[in-house]
């Protein structure tokens, strides 16, 4: 769940939350500096909720480089699809795309 929250509370594309790495965080800045986007190397400013959820994941990081890891600490969690249908589900979304988080919707 915390992959999407950083979705909603930061507007980044999935992609960019997936394979966020702690060295892209800069906290005394309270920014996400990504080296490489889909629109090149990109500044994310962070909201006190998104701060805030960092700050606790780094806390409980363990030895993983990334933000949102897999199963396997070493590894980053390549999906979203089940996280995001028990989002849906629970908030009873229907069948609602990962995207309108970034975007909005109709």
């Amino acid at each position: 769940m915390a992959a999407v929250r950083l979705l909603i509370f930061t507007g980044a594309r999935m992609s960019e939350i997936l394979t966020l790495r702690w060295e892209y965080v800069d906290p005394e800045r309270g920014l996400l500096r990504l080296p490489d986007s889909k629109t090149g190397p990109k500044v994310i400013p962070l909201n006190a909720p998104a701060f805030g959820l960092l700050a606790d994941r780094g806390e409980a990081r363990g030895d993983s480089p990334w933000v949102i890891p897999g199963a396997v600490a070493e590894e980053r969690l390549v999906s979203l699809a089940k996280i995001w249908r028990r989002v849906r589900k629970r908030a009873d979304l229907g069948d609602v795309r990962v995207h309108v988080l970034r975007r909005g919707g109709d």
